[in-house]
């Protein structure tokens, strides 16, 4: 049904933006998948965000990554950076699926370092 993407929804989503923005029009490809980076417009003015805010240097869009969610953000990362066996320490309290997806997927185990508000 790519109700993830939004299909169903497609043309009153569209008119609706189109009313608030007025200005540009809106592409499409906004209401479906694009890059795994993460849309390259965001990225690029997240870079120049970055560059003024934080790093005091040029950035890149290209060297961003932008994902929906902690838990697809943290798989990658962990199917980047961890082996089978290692394990990962994340804040808790925690999403409890976060434990058995990250070994599931990947065979890592996590570690739940309690934290206060």
């Amino acid at each position: 049904m790519l109700v993830e993407e939004n299909y169903l929804m497609h043309d009153e989503l569209k008119a609706k933006l189109q009313h608030i923005s007025k200005t540009e029009e809106i592409p499409d490809e906004v209401f479906g998948y694009g890059s795994y980076q993460g849309q390259v417009g965001f990225r690029n003015a997240l870079a120049k965000y970055m560059e003024k805010n934080w790093f005091m240097r040029k950035t890149s869009g290209d060297n961003i990554c932008v994902q929906n969610g902690d838990g697809p953000a943290l798989e990658s990362l962990v199917s980047l950076f961890c082996n089978e066996g290692d394990t990962v320490i994340v804040p808790s309290p925690c999403d409890s699926r976060l434990f058995a997806d990250l070994y599931i997927r990947s065979k890592v185990f996590v570690g739940a370092a309690k934290t206060t508000a």
